[in-house]
C-alpha cells in the first residue's frame, strides 16, 4: 500500500559555544536517532578518513529514540543537539513547543524518490486482511504517535473512511520489531535555530561537508560489502541482514548526494498534515529554510 507525499526534518540545536580554534576542543554534537542506514549520520560507523573533520572541530555522540516525537521535549530542555524531527513533528515543534527558529540547512534522506525505496507497512500474507476496508476492528502498529509512520498510517485511514480513533486500535511498537510503511517521497531534512547555527556555522558547516562525503562513499556500489559490514557491526546484526538491499538504489532510501533537501516534498507534507487534522495551523516552510550552510558545505567539495 503505498502512501501520497511525506517529509521529514532533522532538528538541530546546538547547545554549545562557538566555532572553536583547530587547537581546541572539538564541538560535541548529541545527535538523535531512530534508524541507522537511515537518519542515524553515517559519520557514527563510517569507516576511518571519510569525515575529515569529525574529532577535530566537531564530535558526535548518538542517542536512540524510538520516533521523532520525543526529540521535541529532548530538544527543547537541551538533552539533546541534533534530532530527525518528521514533517509531522516538525510543525509541532514549531507550533507547539514554540521552536520558532528552526531553519532547514540540508537533506538526511528522502523516501520514495522514482527508482529507490519507499517503506511499506505489511499484513500476513495468508491473514485475513485483504482490503483497507478489513482493517476496522484490527490492531495496527506505529512506531510513536505523531511520527511520520504514525501520521502516513492516519492519514491512509482518514482518506479510506476509517476513523483512526475508533475504528482501529492503534499501538506503539519499535522498529526493529515491526515492518511499517512510510509516505511516498518523505524528506528528511536538518534544520536548526538560526541563533545556534549562525554561532557555530564552522563546525556546522564542517559536520554537512563530512555528511556529504560519507553518504557519497556509502551509496558508491564499489564499497558495499565494506558499506554493509560497517552497518552490521554498528547494529550487531548479521551482515546477510543487510546485503541485499543496504545501500542500493532499487531497495534503500535515496540520499541526495549534494545534501540538498526536497523543500517542496517537505511543504507539500506539512500542507497535507494539516488539511486532515494533525497539526493545528498552516505552515509556510520557506520561511524556516537557510541553505547557505550546505551550499558552502558543497562548494569546498566541488
Amino acid at each position: 500500500m503505498t502512501r501520497a507525499l511525506a517529509c521529514c526534518t532533522l532538528l538541530l540545536t546546538l547547545m554549545v559555544s562557538g566555532p572553536a580554534p583547530a587547537s581546541a576542543e572539538p564541538v560535541k554534537l548529541r545527535i538523535g536517532w531512530v534508524v541507522a542506514g537511515a537518519d542515524a549520520p553515517f559519520q557514527l560507523f563510517g569507516p576511518k578518513g571519510v569525515a575529515t573533520h569529525e574529532n577535530v572541530t566537531y564530535a558526535i555522540e548518538g542517542i536512540h529514540f524510538n520516533g521523532t516525537p520525543t526529540m521535541i521535549t529532548a530538544l527543547a530542555t537541551g538533552e539533546i543537539d541534533l534530532a530527525p524531527l518528521a514533517y509531522s513533528s516538525f510543525p509541532l515543534a514549531v507550533q507547539n513547543a514554540r521552536l520558532n527558529d528552526l531553519k532547514v540547512i540540508s537533506d538526511v534522506f528522502q523516501d520514495g524518490v522514482p527508482g529507490y525505496y519507499t517503506n511499506e507497512f505489511m499484513v500476513l500474507k495468508d491473514g485475513p486482511i485483504k482490503t483497507l476496508q478489513d482493517l476496522k476492528g484490527t490492531v495496527i502498529a506505529t512506531n510513536g504517535a505523531g511520527s511520520a509512520v504514525d501520521i502516513a498510517m492516519r492519514s491512509m485511514l482518514v482518506k479510506n473512511g476509517i476513523n483512526p480513533k475508533s475504528d482501529v486500535t492503534i499501538i506503539e511498537v519499535a522498529f526493529p520489531t515491526m515492518k511499517a510503511q512510510l509516505q511516498e517521497k518523505k524528506a528528511i531534512v536538518m534544520t536548526g535555530r538560526a541563533a545556534t547555527l549562525e554561532k557555530n556555522r564552522a563546525a556546522i558547516i564542517d559536520f554537512l561537508e563530512d555528511h556529504i562525503r560519507e553518504v557519497r562513499w556509502f551509496m558508491d556500489p564499489a564499497h558495499h560489502d565494506e558499506a554493509v559490514k560497517l552497518l552490521a557491526d554498528f547494529t550487531k546484526q548479521p551482515p546477510a541482514r543487510f546485503e541485499s538491499w543496504a545501500f542500493k538504489k532499487e531497495s534503500d532510501f535515496y540520499h541526495d548526494p549534494a545534501g540538498r533537501p526536497d523543500v517542496a516534498a517537505l511543504q507539500a507534507n506539512i500542507t497535507e498534515t494539516n488539511k486532515l487534522g494533525f497539526i493545528p495551523q498552516p505552515m509556510d516552510v520557506q520561511k524556516y529554510v537557510d541553505l547557505s550552510y550546505v551550499d558552502a558545505a558543497n562548494a569546498r567539495l566541488k
